[in-house]
Formats: structure tokens, C-alpha cells, sequence
């Protein structure tokens, strides 16, 4: 395959026979999405004015390799043999996330869900804040992080309807109600939620934040107010921020393995650090955790497995994480401590929250333009 910066580079008559013009500097993806957008029905294109057949390269392995989702769903037109060469190429381009996406749909009903974005207001607060739950009875919620819980065999539920959102969510709830500690995790394309991950120590639901993010706010705003539901994060300040503007959701008893492992880290060392969560899993858990998907396309869908089974993992492995956490906190005389710095952590969050953003799916005809 050509070098994607020789294509782009390259030029052709766009009054010859294949009427292509490459006229952007190389590597500019923003020609590239709109060369596949204008000739989105011709599968391949000339190198140069006087290409033969051999010196010609397909525009999907081109948009694969640079890992432009959009333009690979443009292209696809349902032909599994061009997806499978793409996702062989993307592969080789280590867009890890484009190649499963081809691998598990076969280029039958690959898609990226577009959609477009307006700013809405969300000055208007809800009355019950982290003001509303005392200390105290926060405290003693966190009590629950001491006791380890019995191992389950965990199930994983991807959720794109409301309907099973919302048998989900009661399920989720059942589980709430025997062991009130729930993990949480968020996948994002920009600032727009596209995947919410929530998980007990039974099970773990990954809701399409996309398709119903209309609806997140009913669906989970019960339980995120809730204060004897301990919701687990890592370093969540943007994961507020991001419920906060996209559905309207605050947050009531918080906990933050990363502030809670920097407490103890300056206790057992005298010199306290955030770390990622990879690095407390290998610390605390001896787990290696993969990341993969850090920075994959969250909008691609259907989801293959492997990011879905990432997004879950990122939620689940905050309960054993916080478990051990709040232990050694409790051993060095900081829970109270850890439980103060989290709720100056969620008001500064509620404080700095700002206006929301609504978002609207671009109808099936229009997904990847």
C-alpha cells in the first residue's frame, strides 16, 4: 500500500478521466474526509496521471489506516471483503479499535453514530446536593468498603433501548440493595458521553449513552443522588463534569480511588501523587490492567466485544480497588480524611459544572457525513 503521505501529496488532473485532485499538505484528514465524501461510489484512485492498475490504492484501506472511522463507514458499502482488507490494514496502523469494529460487524452493518450538538441550560440545581448527606452518614456508609464482599460470577449487559434500560436499571438497583456500592466509568467522544458503565458486585450494565442520551437522566439520576449508594470513581473530576452537561446528573457520595490512594501514599511515603488507574491496579490488585481503548472511537457501533469488555473492566475493577483502598486508609487513620477530601472534590465539581450539552443523533442516511 502507498504511503498515505505520498497519496495525499500527490496530484491528478480533476478535469482527466478520474477527475481526483489531491491539493491539501500531506496527512491533512480533513481533505481526505471530503475526497471520500464527494466520491464516495469509486472504490480506488490513480497515484498519478498516468497509473496503471498496480500503482492504484483503495481509499478505504487509506481512511482505515489513518483511523478515520467515518470515512471507513462511508466506503464500506456492506462488501466483507473490502472490510476485511481494511481491518487488516487498520490493524497494521494499530487503530486496534477500527480492525475490531470491521472484524465483528464484517462490513455488513458497520456504522458511526453521528450526531450533532447544541449548548442547553443547566443553572437550575437539584435540591439534593453532597450538602444534603452529613458527613457522618456518609462515614458510616462508607463503613461497607470494609467488608469484603462474597465473589459472584459477574455478568455484562450492553444496553441499547430503553426498554431494557430500564429492566437494567431495576435489576441494578436489586443488586444496590443488598451491597450499596456501585462503580462507575464514562467512554467520550470530545465532551459527549458515548458509553455509561455502572457495576455492582454482581453485574455490570454498559448503557449506548448515545442513543439514549435523552434518557440517561431518568434512568440513573435516582441512584447517582442516592446517599447510602457509594458511587466509585477514579479521578473523576471531567466524569462529573461530563454527567453534569450531558443529562444533568450530580453525584452524592463519592469515592475517588485516586485521591484516596494519594492520601495513603503521602502517610506511607511523605510524598503523595495522582496515578493512573492502571498503575493502582498493579500496585494494589497485581492486576494488569489493559488500556487498549484509551483512546478509541467510542461512537463506532456495533461495539465489538473488546471494547465493550475494556469499558466494563474500567468500571468493575474500581470495586476490589476501593475495597483495598479504603482499608489501608482506615489502617493509617484516614478514612474521615479521604471522605473529606472527596466531598470538597464533588462540590468543587458542582460549583464549576456549567451549561449542558444536548445531542442529537443525525438520522441512518446521514451517520458518517
Amino acid at each position: 500500500m502507498l504511503q498515505v503521505s505520498l497519496l495525499l501529496a500527490s496530484k491528478a488532473d480533476p478535469a482527466g478521466a478520474d477527475g481526483f485532485a489531491f491539493t491539501a499538505a500531506a496527512d491533512s484528514e480533513e481533505c481526505l474526509a471530503l475526497l471520500l465524501e464527494a466520491y464516495e461510489g469509486v472504490p480506488r484512485c490513480p497515484r498519478t496521471l498516468d497509473a496503471n492498475e498496480e500503482d492504484k490504492v483503495s481509499l478505504l484501506e487509506v481512511a482505515a489506516v489513518k483511523g478515520n472511522a467515518q470515512c471507513v463507514a462511508l466506503l464500506l458499502h456492506g462488501d466483507e471483503l473490502a472490510a476485511s482488507a481494511a481491518a487488516a490494514a487498520a490493524q497494521r496502523a494499530e487503530h486496534f479499535d477500527i480492525s475490531r469494529w470491521l472484524q465483528s460487524a464484517e462490513g455488513v452493518n458497520s456504522m458511526v453514530l453521528g450526531f450533532s450538538t447544541s449548548t442547553c441550560d443547566r443553572s437550575a440545581r437539584t435540591a439534593r446536593t453532597s450538602d444534603d448527606l452529613s458527613e457522618g452518614a456518609q462515614l458510616l456508609s462508607w463503613q461497607s468498603l470494609l467488608k469484603p464482599a462474597d465473589a459472584v460470577m459477574r455478568s455484562c449487559c450492553w444496553i441499547e433501548s430503553l426498554a431494557d434500560a430500564r429492566q437494567a436499571l431495576r435489576s441494578l438497583e436489586e443488586d444496590l440493595s443488598e451491597l450499596a456500592i456501585l462503580g462507575v466509568d464514562l467512554e467520550c467522544y470530545g465532551d459527549v458521553v458515548c458509553t455509561l458503565q455502572m457495576a455492582t458486585v454482581k453485574g455490570t450494565v454498559v448503557l449506548d449513552a448515545l442513543r439514549l442520551h435523552g434518557h440517561i437522566a431518568e434512568l440513573v439520576s435516582s441512584i447517582f443522588l442516592d446517599g447510602s449508594v457509594i458511587k466509585l470513581f477514579h479521578a473523576p473530576r471531567n466524569d462529573m463534569r461530563w454527567l453534569w452537561s450531558n443529562f444533568g446528573v450530580q453525584v452524592v457520595n463519592m469515592f475517588d480511588t485516586d485521591t484516596v490512594a494519594m492520601l495513603v501514599n503521602e502517610r506511607e511515603s511523605g510524598v503523595g501523587r495522582h496515578r493512573s488507574l492502571k498503575e493502582l491496579c498493579k500496585r494494589f490488585l497485581q492486576m494488569d490492567l489493559d488500556k487498549t481503548h484509551q483512546r478509541s472511537d467510542w461512537r463506532l457501533r456495533p461495539l465489538p466485544e473488546e471494547m465493550l469488555a475494556y469499558a466494563a473492566r474500567d468500571a468493575e475493577v474500581l470495586l476490589p480497588l476501593a475495597t483495598h483502598l479504603a482499608s489501608m486508609a482506615d489502617d493509617k487513620m484516614l478514612l474521615k480524611e479521604s471522605l473529606q477530601a472527596c466531598r470538597r472534590q464533588t462540590q468543587q465539581a458542582q460549583d464549576a459544572s456549567g451549561n449542558g450539552i444536548r445531542v442529537e443523533l443525525l438520522g441512518t442516511e446521514q451517520l458518517c457525513r
